[in-house]
């Protein structure tokens, strides 16, 4: 309804006309002479508080009252009667942004129900409106003391108060018509007339201290104390509210109260206003005081209700809204409908249905009383019905129903989870969290939490504790970690508010990305971390072998850095100074550390968008003439062109410039400056060395690509920190942080240092010429180029022997050719050493078998080799021996074979464990979607086999597409306190939906992850033998129904030692099988580079279960049993990983996934579903926890402490009280994201805006709240706000968003132009984009649109028909049209009238019955 309005959370706020100024005549305490207070007269008059044993008696009570007068009854006649369509129509203000918070005020009529009087207080119309009002009337006579009644206390019957306390104070709608008989003393003029009990609802009369005595005298909102609270009787101008019930409305009748104490207060404070206007100082702060004190209050007053003693204000039967009231049963209902999908407008159609099917109901209840009348005339005055029709649903005059909209449901909603929210978020604070699973979610925030219809957030970031309970729930506008900053620390403040246990395990979906930052936040982590660093130090013992292709915090000091050393240089002045200065004071060997830094953004996984800026930072490290070493580092980002003394370093030839992957930072400098392309193209790669590839050609590592980190480990035996928030910082901003500093220059050291170390140690990837050949030198056979398929080869050696004089040598008598001559380009060696027995030496064969000689074949003899394949003699024991061919070459790609002959587990078991060659044909077999075939399971056990062997050093399981394996003995195991999720990771190298052999690579993974435990595996399968099992079938329920297993065994994931060759023997067994349909391998190019990012992972730690942490626990039966399978084994669950903040989000998706709602009521519905599902897993997964059956905890907290009052005893004894937490500042869902910059930068925006003025919505008003601002942060949505992006956009792009959004603050108005967060013009640029496209592109062809237009306008009809007409007037005898056809009416039609039943399909019978109900009428019945 119009008009209708809300009010604020507290509900204080009252009648304004009944405030100290506006009371009416009183006698001189402040009271009006008509509401008498009733203080004394209940202390003297005990009989007030009669109660009757006999409920009978009130039947005869209600026949005839006091003095009562029969009217005549009223008549009508039947006449036709259009009833209209049944809506819903109570409904909040259209105008919501004018929408005050205000509970109990005396507009009361704006709700339309009729329940006021006008300035003459004559009574008001309509049936339930007149009761209502001579109810009051009653009330107020009969509460009255006797000496204002004008009569003796024996001669006033107070029957009405009688029947109200034999009916716990509710009048029912089938007792209304008696009450209504007999409500005719003191109204004199009011003619309630006789009507049917149909059009009356059910009353209810709130009056506590009449009800309870004293001591339920409604308690102040503002003082907290009924002391001094006095009534003040029934309000002349307002005399009930109506509420909302299931099936129909009810009313409510109530008084008024006055606290004497704060009426004193207000008028002091009223006093000391006059004193400061009279003397002209400032009274401000004293008018604001005198509206916090509000001395006035109706019996219904929210806080009053909650003060009440005993409980007694649980008895008020609803929830109030502005003028207006929900039954508290919906109010229950609607929680749990909301939480499982109903939206507010699907409520208000339920609503709607019972309403008009109960309003349908009585129209039926009446007609029949109409039938009845008139076969027995009697009856009449009894249903009380007339010769007219029962009214429409929505006459206010009669019936007057109404149903609430969806919109004022919402609001409706919104308030009462404001009465309950601190207690959601201190249910959810109390739970104490060792152990944190987080997970962000991308997909909530599209639709939930939306601003105009446009999204204010990016995802939902969720950790939960062991027993998946949420215990931190924030949203994100970037992928940024600092957006977690706020809500961790709030989150920590609160753990050490409460005394609880700080997270010293954290599961993450991107534990590479996420373990710097949570190890930063969490203190707890890394004291965790030295525990297992401890332990998995004393597992590994004193091993001193080079460690595998990782580095790992601790294994090395860190590498050093004197901050003294490193100069910046930002203006073109100062570079031009500082190189200058480096040039001249090189050291003799004139070497300079290169390297550069991006600012690169990443997406919410922590990857490449592929959106990078030009180069910003470059890094330069020297000895200078004192060999000490120096750092410069030059801010190119501040600059267009690249300065000319950067560009001469570039041209000095003579400066050997040393980096890693320097020539992808040689290529980004060309592209971002084309000024210094040319000079770098001239140079070409003159002393331009790449240090991972010159550290190949030394064997200290076999990749080119290696690592910054793992060359700083393995040369220079130190630790090179390489976070992601190092290297994807923001490098281009004003200025450099300390970090930054302190990593750049770092980095810059390290390449330097790094080099130096390598000139040092022999090329073993040079080769001999003619020129180097001496007679009697010591030389190394080794690979030459193109021998083998992996360049590191080139760094071993096969064998050691010495150059002799022997032009013709003869070979062994097995060995072909007999006679071998040497020529021009090769030399005679003689073997000395064999390191590779099977390396195959060019032109020497077996004469036997006619295949290539081994070294192992010819032996320790004198042999002629290529000049390609002889270097110096390196005595060192590190060099490795060159790897058998056949381990090296190119693996053949598996045919596919049918499915009818699958090899044989023997069979594929003996070739592994004989060392012999396992041929992917051996594995293959065509593999269904849904189930797996024998040949996966074969192939299962044979990659099992490989990594077992492979862990032993047998079975080095090369590939192609993965980096070189470490020696197994160099892998150190290793653990981590922020750990991965295993079912991330086994999903993470994508493989085709299709494919063939894509379930069992599947369940090979997971097989490679997880190891059974034995014994219980064995306890499984003995009762299942027990039970009639027999192995072929109990091998099939393995690997068929991996469910059974997985219930009731736990599973652990082994140490990295393990771990890493299990994985990788899958990767290289399934990676290349081939599809027969589609000839596609099962892992593209993409696929096998996650899988080489997933095996680092793997030797990091990110995925082995940590000593000393429980995993699983058991499940548990609601009586708290633990439950148990078909086979009698106890169930488990686990809590690993990720997966149930993933379910939880899923489900948060299925049920609010099509929703699109604003921020309060999205809010609402979040932290309603995060109780909800805290419960149920503590009801679930906590062993004692109870089984309460509902989610209003605040009741149990009450009930546990009634009971321990009153019985000395603790209902649950295992549970905590959320109501005895005390608040913290931590919030959930919405949280400040912006920076300290940008706040203050609106903070002073504000100081100069009249924000009284501004009229802020609900949801900015909201949003404004939860951020912790005066005015929100929301998107780019007003025209206001396109406008100025748009106008300004040259500076806007010239500008990064940090300092757009702060410069955006200076244009802030808080009508039409809002602030934003840098994210919102990042997100508003593309739309902008794109829309300037589209504007493009529309002007290009508006020259081909114009011509459309044209064509479109000639080709019309020449003539349209004024008037339509049949088609059968358009067409001739023949079928042809007479004349053209009509195209457009004269005017529009009305829809079609309902279409009438044609005689032929009506029964004949008398009646039917539906649902119960007789529909027709029974011939020769008496009654009819």
């Amino acid at each position: 309804m119009d008009g209708f309005e809300y009010p604020d959370i507290c509900g204080q706020c009252d009648d304004p006309s009944d405030s100290d100024d506006s009371n009416s005549s009183s006698n001189g305490s402040g009271r009006r002479d008509s509401d008498v207070d009733m203080e004394d007269y209940c202390v003297t008059h005990k009989d007030f508080y009669y109660e009757t044993s006999d409920p009978e008696c009130f039947d005869s009570d209600l026949e005839g009252g006091d003095g009562c007068k029969k009217y005549p009854e009223e008549t009508t006649t039947l006449n036709e009667f259009d009833f209209p369509d049944v809506v819903a129509d109570l409904d909040i203000p259209g105008d919501e942004d004018q929408l005050e918070d205000v509970d109990d005020g005396a507009e009361d009529k704006d709700i339309g129900d009729g329940l006021h009087t006008n300035s003459k207080h004559e009574p008001p119309s309509g049936i339930q409106q007149k009761l209502l009002w001579a109810v009051q009337n009653r009330l107020r006579l009969e509460l009255r003391p006797p000496n204002k009644t004008g009569k003796d206390d024996e001669v006033l019957d107070r029957w009405l108060v009688r029947y109200l306390r034999n009916h716990n104070w509710w009048i029912m709608q089938y007792d209304a018509p008696k009450i209504a008989a007999n409500l005719l003393e003191g109204n004199a003029g009011l003619r309630l007339g006789k009507h049917h009990v149909g059009y009356y609802c059910d009353i209810f009369v709130w009056l506590p201290d009449v009800r309870w005595g004293d001591e339920a005298m409604p308690c102040c909102p503002n003082c907290h104390s009924n002391r001094h609270v006095r009534s003040k009787g029934f309000s002349e101008k307002n005399f009930g509210r109506k509420g909302i019930n299931w099936k129909k409305a009810f009313y409510m009748i109530t008084k008024r109260y006055i606290c004497k104490h704060c009426e004193k207060t207000s008028q002091d404070i009223s006093t000391k206003i006059k004193s400061l206007k009279d003397m002209r100082k400032d009274y401000s702060a004293e008018t604001q005081m005198k509206k916090d004190v509000q001395y006035t209050h109706m019996g219904w007053n929210r806080v009053s209700l909650a003060l009440m003693p005993y409980g007694w204000g649980e008895e008020f039967p609803a929830f109030l809204t502005h003028r207006a009231a929900l039954h508290k049963d919906i109010m229950d209902a609607m929680r749990p409908m909301m939480n499982k999908g109903y939206r507010v407008e699907a409520i208000s159609d339920l609503l709607l249905e019972l309403h008009a099917k109960e309003h349908t109901r009585c129209a039926i209840r009446y007609e029949y009383d109409v039938m009845s009348a008139k076969k027995n005339p009697f009856s009449k005055s009894k249903t009380n019905v007339t010769n007219n029709t029962f009214s429409s649903f929505d006459d206010p005059d009669m019936y007057n129903g109404q149903v609430p909209t969806g919109s004022y449901l919402s609001e409706a909603r919104k308030k009462h989870h404001e009465t309950i929210r601190l207690h959601l978020e201190r249910e959810v604070k109390k739970i104490p969290s060792d152990t944190l699973a987080l997970d962000a979610s991308y997909k909530e925030g599209k639709n939930l939490f939306r601003y105009r219809g446009v999204p204010i957030f990016k995802g939902l970031v969720t950790g939960m504790d062991s027993f998946g309970r949420v215990r931190i729930s924030f949203h994100i506008v970037s992928d940024s970690h600092e957006q977690y900053d706020a809500p961790v620390e709030s989150f920590l403040k609160t753990v050490d508010a409460y005394g609880q246990p700080h997270p010293r395990i954290c599961f993450s979906d991107n534990p590479a990305g996420d373990e710097s930052y949570l190890k930063e936040k969490f203190t707890s982590l890394r004291a965790q971390q030295e525990k297992f660093d401890a332990m998995a130090a004393a597992a590994n013992g004193n091993d001193s072998t080079p460690a595998a292709d990782t580095s790992t915090d601790g294994v090395h000091p860190e590498f050093p850095f004197d901050p003294k050393c490193a100069e910046t240089a930002t203006s073109a002045k100062e570079i031009d100074g500082h190189m200058a200065a480096m040039i001249a004071n090189l050291g003799p060997q004139k070497v300079i550390g290169f390297d550069t830094e991006t600012k690169t953004e990443r997406n919410c996984r922590r990857r490449f968008t592929g959106v990078r800026s030009r180069v910003g930072l470059l890094q330069f490290a020297y000895r200078d003439e004192q060999n000490e070493k120096q750092v410069l580092l030059v801010r190119l980002c501040r600059h267009r062109k690249i300065p000319a003394s950067v560009i001469a370093l570039f041209q000095d030839h003579s400066i050997t410039l040393a980096g890693n992957n320097i020539f992808s930072d040689i290529s980004g400098l060309k592209k971002d400056y084309p000024e210094v392309a040319d000079v770098l193209k001239k140079r070409g790669d003159r002393n331009i060395i790449n240090i991972a590839v010159f550290a190949r050609k030394r064997d200290v590592v076999q990749s080119g690509v290696a690592g910054l980190p793992l060359l700083v480990e393995r040369l220079l035996k130190y630790f090179l920190r390489k976070d992601d928030d190092d290297v994807f910082s923001d490098w281009d901003q004003d200025k450099l942080t300390i970090r930054q500093i302190a990593y750049a220059s770092r980095d810059a050291l390290a390449h330097l240092e790094v080099y130096e170390k390598l000139l040092e140690m022999p090329d073993l990837n040079r080769r001999f010429k003619t020129r180097d050949v001496v007679i009697g030198t010591k030389v190394d056979i080794v690979p030459h180029s193109g021998m083998y398929r992996q360049v590191a080869a080139m760094a071993t050696r096969a064998a050691t022997g010495v150059i002799v004089d022997m032009p013709h040598v003869r070979s062994p008598s097995c060995i072909a050719p007999e006679m071998f001559e040497r020529g021009k380009t090769n030399v005679s060696i003689e073997i000395e050493t064999i390191h590779s027995p099977s390396f195959l030496l060019p032109e020497y064969t077996v004469k036997a078998t006619k295949q290539r000689a081994s070294l192992e074949d010819i032996g320790k003899a004198i042999v002629v080799a290529p000049l390609s394949m002889i270097r110096d003699h390196v005595d060192s024991q590190s060099i490795r021996s060159t790897p058998p061919d056949s381990e090296v070459t190119r693996p053949s790609r598996a045919v596919a074979q049918p499915a009818s002959n699958p090899p044989t587990i023997a069979s594929i078991a003996t070739k592994v464990s004989n060392g012999s060659k396992v041929d992917d044909d051996d594995f293959f077999e065509a593999v269904s979607i849904e189930d797996l075939s024998t040949a996966d399971i074969e192939m299962i056990r044979a990659s099992n086999i490989n990594s077992e062997r492979a862990q032993n050093g047998n079975l080095p399981l090369r590939h192609r597409h993965l980096n070189d394996p470490p020696p197994p003995s160099s892998i150190k195991d290793q653990y981590s306190t922020v750990l991965g999720d295993p079912f991330h990771a086994i999903s993470r190298p994508q493989v085709p939906m299709h494919h063939e052999n894509k379930k069992g690579y599947k369940v090979a993974f997971q097989n490679a992850f997880f190891i059974w435990n034995e014994s219980k595996k064995e306890e499984l399968e003995d009762r299942m033998r027990k039970n009639g099992m027999s192995d072929e079938q109990i091998e099939s329920e393995r690997y068929y129904n991996s469910a059974l297993y997985q219930g009731c065994i736990d599973r652990f994931i082994p140490s990295p030692r393990m771990l890493y060759w299990r994985v990788r023997a899958v990767f290289v067994m399934y990676g290349s099988l081939t599809d027969s349909k589609t000839g596609k391998e099962l892992f593209n190019a993409e696929s096998w580079r996650k899988a080489n990012s997933l095996l680092k992972e793997i030797l990091c730690g990110f995925y082995s279960d940590p000593p000393g942490v429980q995993l699983y626990t058991k499940k548990l039966n609601p009586d708290g049993s633990i439950k148990k399978n078909k086979y009698g084994m106890d169930m488990i669950e686990c809590s690993r990983g990720t997966n149930r903040v993933e379910a939880y989000h899923k489900n948060l998706n299925v049920t609010f996934g099509g929703w699109h709602m604003g921020v309060a009521m999205s809010a609402v519905l979040l932290a309603e579903n995060r109780h909800r599902h805290n419960q149920r897993c503590a009801e679930r997964r906590i062993d004692g926890h109870p089984m309460i059956g509902h989610y209003d905890t605040w009741l149990i907290d009450l009930l546990q402490g009634l009971v321990l009052k009153n019985h000395g005893m603790l209902l649950y004894p295992g549970w905590s009280n959320a109501s005895d937490f005390k608040d913290t500042e931590e919030s959930f869902d919405t949280t400040p994201l912006q920076s300290n910059d940008l706040h203050q930068a609106l903070e002073l925006r504000c100081d100069r805006l009249d924000l009284k003025k501004l009229k802020l919505t609900r949801e900015q008003k909201a949003i404004a709240r939860a951020q912790g601002v005066k005015l929100p942060f929301v998107p780019v949505t007003t025209p206001a706000e396109k406008r100025l992006f748009t106008r300004y956009y040259s500076i806007i792009s010239s500008k990064t968003e940090a300092e757009t959004a702060v410069w955006w603050c200076m244009h802030v108005n808080g009508d039409t132009i809002f602030p934003k967060l840098p994210v919102h013009f990042r997100i508003h640029l593309k739309a902008w984009l794109k829309s300037s496209r589209v504007e493009n592109s529309i002007k290009s062809a508006k020259k081909g649109s114009e011509k459309l237009e044209e064509l479109n306008s000639i080709l019309v009809p020449t003539s349209v028909p004024a008037e339509p007409t049949s088609l059968a007037s358009q067409s001739t005898p023949g079928g042809l049209a007479s004349e053209a056809p009509v195209l457009f009416a004269a005017e529009l039609p009305r829809p079609p009238a309902m279409p009438q039943p044609k005689e032929q399909a009506l029964h004949n019978k008398t009646h039917i019955i539906v649902g119960g109900t007789m529909i027709g009428f029974i011939p020769g019945l008496l009654c009819q």
